[in-house]
């Protein structure tokens, strides 16, 4: 069993898979998708993170091995929650695990899902959340789950959905997101990016933003800072404005309290998503309202990740899937 493993920033060593003496062969991977958090690891690892390390945390494959407390068994085709948590502390009980201050990582904490096959300790299985994937979804398609899963979690923290909605940033996730707004509303969002192939490509998703515009709900899917301005700039009274990307570090949010105190404006965070979140992102994609097809614009096998970590995708890039 081979594996893709980061052993100093920007070197990935394929191997020989090496795994705890306890481990288990828990899934037969068959496709992982590469999230932008994928590459910034692999230039720049994270505090914390232990090297070697395997990363890749959007996961589908076979199941090797029963889990009976999720009611799957060997040879059922899923898709991994990309977390473990406690699942005692108050946020698992209130169904917010992704806010557990024990939360692990595939990817990052654990060995993640670039391998031919993911090894897991007892333990850890225990704790694994996994979701079966439909027979009309494919396992590429699949690994979009968790980043559909995200975007569910920040759009549920908006009170009112149903108006006007801006998305800044026409990237994967600003993609996906227009595409969400439109199955659950039935009504289009605006768009906005500054960079015109990727604007040309989201025109097809809804109209595209122009200045002066105003939006009830703004998803930040962009990681600068010009973005949250002009989210604050954008957003109506009564208004939400779900920090959903990550900022540069020193980024602040500078507005004044009695202008979202007298409109009545709300700033959401959104980090990461929650096994609720999976669930129904699966449900979304099995329903057909959302389609991501189109959006996978590259598939490499898992001997070439290395060069495509190196590598800057190009506009017209949104997913590229690791087979």
């Amino acid at each position: 069993m081979k594996a893709a493993y980061l052993t100093t920033p920007a070197q990935m060593t394929l191997l020989e898979h090496s795994k705890d003496a306890l481990a288990e062969k828990i899934l037969e991977t068959r496709a992982c998708g590469i999230c932008h958090s994928d590459r910034k690891a692999f230039l720049h690892p994270p505090n914390g993170m232990e090297l070697p390390r395997i990363l890749g945390h959007e996961v589908a494959g076979i199941l090797q091995k029963d889990l009976p407390h999720l009611e799957l068994a060997k040879g059922d085709r899923v898709v991994l929650w990309p977390a473990l948590a406690c699942n005692a502390c108050r946020f698992c009980r209130s169904n917010r695990p992704n806010l557990c201050p024990e939360l692990e990582l595939f990817g990052y904490s654990i060995d993640g899902g670039f391998s031919n096959a993911l090894f897991l300790t007892p333990e850890i299985a225990d704790k694994t959340k996994a979701f079966k994937i439909p027979d009309s979804i494919s396992f590429d398609q699949a690994t979009l789950t968790e980043p559909l899963a995200c975007i569910l979690n920040g759009l549920n923290k908006v009170r009112r959905l149903h108006e006007t909605s801006l998305i800044i940033g026409a990237g994967l996730m600003g993609r996906l997101a227009a595409r969400v707004i439109k199955a659950i509303t039935g009504a289009a969002a605006l768009i906005h990016d500054t960079d015109p192939i990727r604007t040309k490509n989201a025109a097809q998703e809804g109209d595209l933003f122009s200045n002066g515009q105003s939006a009830d709900t703004i998803l930040i899917a962009a990681s600068t800072e010009s973005a949250l301005q002009l989210a604050l700039t954008s957003l109506t009274p009564g208004g939400t404005v779900v920090l959903f990307s990550g900022m540069p570090k020193g980024v602040r949010i500078e507005t004044l309290h009695n202008e979202l105190h007298q409109k009545e404006q709300s700033l959401a965070g959104a980090y990461g998503c929650t096994p609720a979140d999976m669930d129904q992102a699966m449900k979304l994609l099995e329903s057909g309202k959302v389609q991501v097809p189109d959006l996978i614009t590259r598939r490499i096998p898992l001997a070439e990740l290395s060069d495509e970590l190196s590598r800057t995708p190009g506009p017209d890039e949104y997913k590229t899937i690791v087979y």
